[in-house]
């Protein structure tokens, strides 16, 4: 039988794990800021943040990486 101590040492080891991963899906999303706080006037004006609120931060670098010349020669 485990005694109190094992019982918090892992506890405490699932609830900081639990809240790592959860760090790491914030860190995925896009959020809507403060409109003060946007970093210029035309995001201000397209207000492009809440719709892009749901889309995962990983997704969208795969759309902006650069164009591998062998591969797709076409898009270069």
């Amino acid at each position: 039988m485990a005694s109190r101590t094992d019982q918090f040492k892992a506890a405490k080891q699932e609830m900081q794990r639990a809240f790592e991963k959860a760090e790491e899906e914030e860190k995925r999303q896009i959020k809507e800021t403060d409109e003060a706080k946007e970093p210029s006037p035309w995001l201000r004006r397209v207000g492009c943040i809440p719709h892009l609120a749901s889309i995962d931060w990983k997704e969208v670098r795969e759309f902006v990486e650069p164009v591998d010349e062998k591969e797709e020669p076409h898009l270069a």
